[in-house]
């Protein structure tokens, strides 16, 4: 009978032991090699699946973890997004038009930010699900913290500590992939993050408070 007390004893501690609820990006090695560097340059290759068919567009990046970014679409799109943390621009030579977006479209509706914010604002932002760190290879799946936000999971992936390849899904169910190459970490001046519009643009504001 002791025996039998002693062993229900044993058993409740070890199923009440404190159990960590929630990871952190400051515990993942991914974030924080993610986030050592202030500047990136790169080419990428964005894919999109929605309901069996698939879109592909090359593009250039430059960001800084200041909240800075500046994305260029290459043909057949060639729109410019342009963010210098206060607002978000998208330009559309196409259409010859310039639209403006307060910054809190920036944080539920765009991946971008886990390019262009330090870790203490991603880890605001972010929650981490899982993670799998090898010596060469890392990948975390993160949701957005945010509810209302138009990314419902993202993963991304490093080699070697470099960024190496998106993943998200948004709330259409649309899988997106944003694969990296030709990355540089070196110094991009701020000029790169100032875009004005061709004469003739129209400009449309998606808050009163941007005008």
């Amino acid at each position: 009978m002791k025996f039998l007390k002693k062993y229900i004893f044993l058993l409740l501690l070890i199923c009440y032991q404190p159990i960590k609820s929630e990871i952190t990006l400051f515990d993942s090695g991914l974030f924080k090699a993610l986030t050592s560097h202030v500047y990136l340059k790169a080419t990428f290759n964005q894919q999109t699946l929605s309901q069996g068919i698939l879109r592909q567009v090359d593009g250039k990046i430059f960001a800084s973890r200041e909240g800075k970014f500046r994305i260029e679409y290459l043909e057949p799109l060639n729109e410019v997004f342009i963010s210098k943390g206060n607002q978000l621009i998208k330009y559309d030579p196409l259409l010859e038009q310039l639209e403006i977006f307060p910054a809190s479209y920036l944080l539920s509706q765009t991946i971008v930010n886990l390019i262009s914010l330090d870790l203490y604002s991603l880890e605001k932002h972010f929650l981490i699900i899982s993670c799998n760190e090898t010596t060469t290879k890392s990948s975390c799946k993160i949701i957005p913290r945010n509810k209302e936000s138009f990314i419902k999971s993202a993963e991304i992936y490093l080699q070697k500590n470099l960024l190496n390849k998106i993943i998200f899904i948004d709330n259409f169910e649309q899988q997106v992939i944003i694969s990296f190459k030709d990355l540089s970490h070196n110094f991009l001046e701020d000029a790169i993050f100032e875009f004005e519009a061709p004469i003739g643009t129209d400009v449309i504001y998606h808050s009163k408070d941007l005008q």
